[in-house]
């Protein structure tokens, strides 16, 4: 049993916040707590009045609370948390597992026929990099869910909000390109019109493939996210539910 599992579900009460969110701040606050009886073991106190003094100390306020779910509650975390939290059941997750091999097959398919690469561009292995790096932390963070199992709240969600920048910055650079090229080729084409163009169609060949790779980068990086943040919601709802001694319906 946790010594401050009154505190924690006084405070799990007064918290207007999402499932999700609630149990990643209940988690922080009850390492605090720790942290803060572990010090005043230290300083002297028996463990009885070292847990008093934190409980005592431990007073959350109107606008200690407000602050709490000002930022663990603000619109971009609440969007991050609904989608994440879409696929509860067997089904969904399924669903969610054959849309993800779908898609890296056809990425695989994509990475081998180089051809698509030559064809975009020098900007196509920039994309590349980007859907590597999401790759690389998730494998690292993949390893720290599952074989380390390294569950501190601190570093819980480390990692996970690189790849949700990094598909956004694929969608914007991909998005980016495709207009600079599109208007570039528009205007070639009003300016001197297609029969004077080198090769018309070549450049709208660039324009999808870079579209292309961008599209499948984001979706690739979304996935894993998507998968990662089911993972750690998984998690932090079953310590929070530990820490408040709540069994499992």
């Amino acid at each position: 049993m946790n010594r401050f599992v009154k505190v924690l579900r006084e405070l799990d009460e007064q918290l207007a916040l999402p499932q999700a969110a609630r149990s990643r701040v209940l988690l922080e606050v009850a390492a605090d707590l720790e942290a803060a009886f572990e010090l005043a073991v230290q300083g002297g106190l028996s463990e009885d009045e070292a847990e008093a003094a934190v409980v005592h100390d431990f007073k959350p306020t109107e606008n200690t609370l407000a602050q709490l779910e000002r930022i663990h509650g603000g619109p971009i975390v609440r969007l991050l948390d609904g989608i994440s939290a879409q696929a509860r059941d067997v089904w969904e997750r399924t669903i969610l597992a054959a849309l993800a091999c779908l898609v890296l097959l056809v990425s695989g398919c994509l990475l081998v026929d180089l051809r698509v690469f030559n064809v975009a561009g020098g900007w196509a292995w920039v994309l590349a990099v980007m859907t590597s790096v999401v790759l690389l932390v998730a494998v690292i963070k993949a390893y720290e869910l599952h074989l380390r199992q390294d569950h501190r709240p601190r570093t819980l969600r480390r990692g996970l909000i690189v790849m949700v920048a990094l598909a956004l910055m694929q969608v914007a650079a991909g998005l980016g390109l495709v207009v600079v090229e599109g208007y570039s080729w528009l205007t070639a084409l009003i300016s001197i019109g297609p029969a004077n163009m080198a090769d018309p169609l070549s450049q709208l060949a660039r324009i999808s493939a870079l579209a292309t790779i961008a599209l499948l980068g984001a979706i690739v990086s979304a996935l894993v996210w998507f998968y990662l943040g089911q993972k750690v919601a998984d998690i932090e709802e079953q310590e929070a539910e530990l820490l408040l001694q709540i069994e499992r319906s």
